[in-house]
């Protein structure tokens, strides 16, 4: 605790892994920071930190840990985490699951938790799945989505759906891709599906007009096929963005 109370400094090696946006997460993760470093060993890195009113989660290239009243309090191991799952609160804002670590945290924004849970997938979770159990989204998803948002059902509102679920998938991709440095996996990518020779990472993806001329119904599901045979970490992510889609999309 600094001088007339002040929270001490936050530094950038723990501060740029925090997800959450607001100024009180902040404040406790600063609180919690001499014990977050305390803890991580000598090999190991820091990769996402969330923080909600039960405390702070730090999520490591090996483990989870959790921080209370600036101690060090559980110690979770990867073999313990078996899933994420990314759930809606009726009175607002989003909740992050982790199955078999038996935590829970909220968020405010699907932003927060879609990277907190998205990086635990990665680090922590092992999928044996060979073949791909998520179900054909086209056109299934795509007329409940346009039913839950109170559209109808129609040919042309079923594609404009279906081509922005594409959308979405080519995001989760780059986001694959930057993660496990896969630089040849990207292009290959780019070249199936996007028509380019390389695939862009940096800033906001821009879709050409030749990406989205060729887009078809099914692009979103070939996609998720391609993805789910090049790299098992993939699977439970994209069973998550599956589920994601299912509250962003309604406002397309």
């Amino acid at each position: 605790m600094g001088l007339f109370g002040a929270p001490p400094v936050l530094v950038d090696a723990v501060g740029t892994k925090l997800v959450n946006k607001d100024v009180r997460a902040r404040r406790d993760l600063a609180r919690a920071q001499l014990a977050i470093l305390g803890e991580v060993r000598g090999d190991e890195l820091l990769l996402v930190i969330a923080a909600d009113r039960g405390g702070v989660v730090v999520v490591t290239n090996e483990r989870i840990f959790t921080v209370r009243r600036g101690k060090v309090d559980r110690r979770i191991e990867r073999a313990d985490v078996r899933e994420t799952k990314l759930g809606h609160v009726r009175a607002g804002g989003f909740v992050a699951i982790i199955s078999g670590a038996g935590l829970r945290l909220g968020f405010p924004s699907l932003d927060e938790a879609d990277r907190f849970v998205q990086v635990v997938d990665l680090a922590m979770v092992n999928s044996r799945v060979v073949t791909r159990d998520i179900p054909v989204l086209m056109p299934a998803l795509y007329e409940e989505i346009l039913r839950t948002s109170g559209r109808a059902a129609s040919r042309r509102n079923v594609s404009d759906v279906a081509h922005a679920a594409a959308e979405l998938i080519v995001e989760q991709a780059r986001s694959f891709f930057a993660g496990t440095g896969d630089l040849d996996a990207a292009d290959r990518f780019a070249a199936r599906f996007l028509h380019t020779d390389r695939f862009r990472f940096a800033g906001h993806f821009r879709f050409t007009a030749r990406f989205r001329e060729r887009l078809a119904d099914s692009t979103a599901d070939d996609m998720i096929d391609w993805l789910w045979e090049w790299d098992p970490r993939c699977h439970q992510p994209l069973r998550r963005a599956v589920g994601v889609m299912r509250v962003s999309l309604l406002s397309y």
